[in-house]
């Protein structure tokens, strides 16, 4: 994998300004760099989604 697989940024795309996968064959890849504000960002979409799309699990921790 090199620099020509890269879209964009996880910033990019919770803008708007890069789109995400476009099939279940495409692979998402969100490496954290220790930016507390992008994990909540990346955090608070995957929960959104989830939740519109009535899928996953809720577990007490």
């Amino acid at each position: 994998m090199g620099d020509d697989h890269i879209v964009g940024e996880i910033g990019e795309f919770l803008s708007g300004k890069v789109r995400g996968r476009q099939n279940r064959d495409e692979i998402t890849l969100f490496k954290s760099l220790g930016m507390a504000v992008e994990d909540v960002a990346a955090a608070h979409l995957i929960y959104e989604r989830a939740k519109a799309e009535d899928r996953g699990v809720w577990t007490e921790m």
